[in-house]
């Protein structure tokens, strides 16, 4: 299938559009023809398709280390620093503050 792009060396999809339809122009074909041939067959044939519903995707929650909220760990989002996980600027910013010492477990 690959073969068959421009950038791998074959005609690519425009070759219909580039070389096939002005051929059937030439032939005699009409315009409303080769819309239907090029836009209403392709439809019908796919219209019965319908996207697959999202998937269910597990979280895993996991406890901010300054104000204890349960957060989903969303890559980017979120922060660590040696053994601490904040759900936020904020909370990095108050632990800072606080010189990095060890938090109490409540």
């Amino acid at each position: 299938m690959k073969l068959q792009y421009r950038k791998h060396g074959g005609v690519g999809y425009n070759s219909l559009f580039e070389h096939v339809l002005p051929r059937l122009k030439a032939k005699g074909i009409s315009e409303g023809q080769i819309q239907t041939l090029v836009h209403h067959n392709p439809r019908r044939l796919l219209q019965w398709w319908t996207p697959p519903p999202e998937p269910v995707k597990p979280k895993e929650y996991i406890p901010c280390s300054v104000c204890r909220k349960l957060f989903e760990p969303i890559l980017g989002e979120y922060y660590t620093k040696f053994t601490f996980s904040y759900c936020g600027t904020d909370c990095l910013r108050q632990h800072r503050e606080m010189g990095f010492k060890e938090l109490e477990q409540r």
